[in-house]
């Protein structure tokens, strides 16, 4: 089914693990080529031709915890509802990948780092009725839940002073009093400890070496902070008395046994509050924020001096980090990049070098880390983990170089991303585009330097983009008034392409400098160029109640409708190989199936081949050679034909994914296409 949004047909995310597929156009060479290309093989019988060449991790909901046990090893942790959410960085934060986390894991909170291999995370069940423990060996490659105390409902905190140590602490099912646990063989067995009485949720804790812990967090009461300590390894827990006005404690961190910094707010919430002692505990004294510090929830000390911490004023509002130098007498703000919200937690490895989460993002409502390299005098924008959203369309000028676009999550929403490969799509590289581009839905390449995108701008326009060094820079390139979001874009040289979309159709002859609109009222998904005069589109009729296909021979200046069997639904995408031998493909009219329709007489009769049963619609279809054609969408397979639409044959997909949105081939072997899982985006190769 087709999925209405912002007033365009587009494939998006409708729920976790759903999605509804889309078009993408892609050019290759002198073949009109749409997007979920297959490369064609010798033999028709049902095979296996796709391997997963790259996973993009997708998108966390929040950010919760962070450990960085190297100062270019990170592990984040939060949520990607209702399931848990961790993700690793080898690399300083420039690719992360998500991790598979062990069933009924939900909302994790922390996570600490005994080695770079070696982690523990604890959170709540994905039920939240009970606290859950997992932990990794292997770099996160794998996590293995744990077997934890009775009466043990929610886990904020966790320390692991050493592999088979961790302290973790939180919330007791009674739901009113703090609970501590402790692990002394690496999670294979937790105990219950003691807390003093009056203890309500614990938030946070430090453990500076492997018989002293620091522990903080609420009173049962809720009118006042509490911090606790061990030197016992947990056998006993002390209250600690701390200054007067202080509220709950959200984060500690213990740079040595004696010396410690806690914050959090407060007893009226009005203001941010800090604390430290320098006699284990013995005393804490209040510290001298800036102004506007309202809540402060996590604290990094990498050194006795030094520390930095995040100032959160309310959820939505701009977050803020603050850094002392000398041991708190003094901190100061640092400057965020704009937009930055709802920072929870931060991790330190060295004195310049920081990574700080985000549990919320302000409209799209995904995770995000910021990084600073110098202390905090300057800090990146944003870094979502997952580096796209969705990917939407595809062209490889060569075999190894391919350029795909789509959507990934920005500080302010969605915006266009534009990636690119030159080993086959095994790696890839993002660039940075124009200012004003939400998605981009499809991208042509006439040649290795030269590409255009378009998709849909900030206004809900269409908005089309071009780069002629390979993607280094791109520029946006002005569109008629009135062209609404394009789909779909076809260049038979690198000077002349054609852009069609939802209401609108413009061409370029000299290379985006200037395009001008065509007279199309019609929706359109899918453009096909077998000549520099001629074009087929495909997409929906005048009325939007059936397919349609339009068809020009004058270069743009008049489009005619073709006639097309009855039943026939909307057409996602369209390829000619020649001037007279097209396909097209979508669903019927019902939507409860997919239909391929050909022609070999350049559209003035339109045949219905017969499909193989199982995919309900097809979005992208490519053409080769004269009776050759790819075909795909939504369903574990794609389909191929070798004599012209007669027969069609599946082929299956890996196992676990359910779409591909589109593919490029440059030549007649190594395919790339780009489809999703239930829980990633993928990038695909065919044999």
């Amino acid at each position: 089914m087709r999925w209405q949004r912002g007033g365009r047909l587009r494939a998006r995310r409708t729920a976790r693990g759903q999605r509804v597929a889309l078009v993408a156009l892609v050019a290759l060479g002198s073949i009109a080529v749409a997007g979920g290309v297959a490369l064609p093989r010798a033999h028709a019988e049902l095979v296996t031709p796709w391997s997963v060449a790259t996973t993009f991790a997708e998108p966390s909901n929040g950010l919760y915890g962070a450990a960085c046990p190297s100062t270019s090893v990170c592990e984040v942790v939060g949520v990607a509802r209702p399931d848990g959410y961790a993700a690793r960085t080898l690399n300083s934060g420039m690719t992360w990948t998500r991790e598979q986390l062990p069933a009924g894991t939900g909302q994790l909170s922390a996570v600490a780092c005994a080695l770079t291999s070696v982690c523990e995370a604890v959170g709540a069940s994905t039920s939240g009725t009970a606290g859950v423990a997992i932990r990794t060996t292997n770099s996160g490659a794998s996590w293995t839940s744990e077997k934890l105390p009775a009466g043990t409902e929610d886990l904020n905190a966790v320390a692991c002073p050493s592999t088979s140590i961790c302290e973790a602490v939180g919330l007791s099912t009674s739901g009113t009093a703090g609970v501590a646990i402790r692990t002394t063989s690496s999670g294979a067995s937790w105990t219950s400890e003691k807390l003093p009485s009056g203890m309500g949720a614990l938030f946070a804790v430090a453990c500076p070496s492997t018989s002293v812990c620091e522990g903080a967090g609420a009173s049962a009461s809720g009118t006042a902070g509490v911090a606790i300590r061990t030197t016992s390894s947990g056998t006993s827990w002390t209250s600690e008395k701390l200054p007067s006005g202080t509220g709950d404690l959200y984060s500690v961190a213990c740079p040595s046994t004696p010396v410690c910094e806690a914050v959090g707010q407060n007893t009226s919430g009005s203001a941010g509050v800090a604390i430290g002692t320098t006699n284990a505990g013995t005393s804490w004294t209040n510290q001298k924020l800036p102004s506007a510090t309202r809540g402060l929830v996590g604290i990094s000390c990498p050194s006795l001096s030094i520390c930095e911490a995040i100032n959160q004023p309310g959820l939505g509002l701009p977050s803020g980090v603050i850094r002392t130098t000398d041991g708190g007498a003094i901190w100061a703000s640092q400057k965020l990049p704009s937009g930055v919200a709802y920072l929870t937690a931060i991790a330190c490895p060295s004195t310049l070098i920081c990574d700080a989460v985000s549990g919320n993002q302000l409209s799209e409502n995904y995770g995000y880390v910021v990084s600073t390299t110098d202390g905090g005098s300057t800090w990146t924008n944003p870094n979502f983990l997952a580096r796209v959203v969705q990917l939407t369309g595809l062209a490889c000028p060569l075999a190894q170089t391919c350029e795909a676009v789509g959507e990934r999550p920005s500080i302010t929403g969605g915006s266009g991303v534009a990636i690119r490969t030159t080993d086959g799509g095994t790696s890839w590289v993002a660039r940075g585009l124009p200012a004003g581009v939400v998605i981009l839905y499809a991208v042509a390449c006439p040649s290795v330097s030269t590409c255009v995108a378009v998709g849909q701008s900030t206004s809900n326009g269409g908005v089309a983009i071009g780069t002629t060094n390979s993607g280094a820079t791109w520029t946006s390139e002005k569109l008629p008034s009135g062209i609404g979001v394009l789909d779909a874009v076809r260049c038979r040289s690198t000077s002349v392409c054609e852009a069609m979309g939802l209401g609108g159709a413009a061409r370029t002859t000299n290379g985006g400098a200037s395009w001008q609109a065509e007279n199309v009222t019609t929706t359109i998904y899918g453009v096909a160029c077998p000549s520099t005069l001629i074009c087929e589109a495909a997409g929906q009729n005048a009325s939007g109640s059936a397919g349609g296909v339009l068809h020009t021979s004058d270069e743009g200046t008049i489009w005619t409708s073709q006639k097309l069997p009855s039943g026939t639904g909307y057409l996602s995408a369209i390829s000619c190989s020649t001037t007279s031998i097209c396909e097209t493909v979508g669903q019927n009219a019902s939507g409860s199936a997919a239909v391929a329709l050909g022609t070999t007489d350049g559209g003035t009769i339109w045949t219905s081949q017969k499909l193989p049963s199982g995919d309900g619609n097809l979005d992208a279809v490519a053409c080769p050679a004269v009776s050759v054609c790819e075909a795909a969408g939504a369903g574990a397979s794609t389909f191929r034909t070798t004599d012209g639409g007669a027969i069609w044959v599946a082929e299956t997909l890996p196992p676990g994914v359910g779409y591909v949105d589109g593919a490029a081939c440059a030549a007649t072997s190594g395919c790339i296409g780009v489809g999703s899982t239930a829980a990633s985006t993928v990038v695909l190769k065919h044999a």
